[in-house]
């Protein structure tokens, strides 16, 4: 164990893009093997940065990545335009994202690409975000991620 910790501290960018490279594409050869339409894993990078981290530099580093992702911010006008925002300005967004999300040539283009259109509206999204929001604090908070 100690020969692949040392490996992938003296050489992490050579241990990480292999295993980014994997963690990424197995899902979508295993659905190619069923017959599902699939494409390539988001989070394979994040995965294998986090592997890469651990194995290398231990526990610590990767809670120093967290509390450095949980201090993240967004300047304050960013939340000032999203949150004020007029309702009639929000539909007509998702009217026109709605609009051309139908058109046959765009959706052609992304199942080849491997995505899926689909369209769910701003309360669906919103939902999604909070849904998200409840996974990260508990996440931060199994791997005991404090601020400083």
């Amino acid at each position: 164990m100690y020969a692949i910790r040392r490996l992938v501290h003296d050489w992490p960018l050579a241990c990480f893009l292999p295993l980014a490279f994997a963690l990424s594409w197995y899902p979508w050869l295993i659905a190619l093997a069923q017959g599902r339409g699939s494409g390539p894993n988001p989070l394979g990078p994040f995965a294998a940065a986090l592997l890469v981290l651990a194995i290398g530099s231990g526990w610590p580093a990767v809670k120093a990545l967290f509390r450095a992702m949980a201090r993240a911010r967004v300047g304050a006008r960013w939340y000032a335009l999203a949150l004020g925002l007029p309702a009639a300005v929000v539909e007509r967004l998702n009217t026109a994202v709605a609009t051309v999300l139908q058109r046959p040539q765009l959706q052609a283009d992304l199942l080849a690409a491997g995505f899926t259109p689909a369209h769910a509206g701003p309360d669906a999204f919103s939902q999604l975000i909070r849904d998200e929001l409840a996974r990260y604090r508990q996440m931060i908070s199994v791997a005991g991620v404090t601020a400083e």
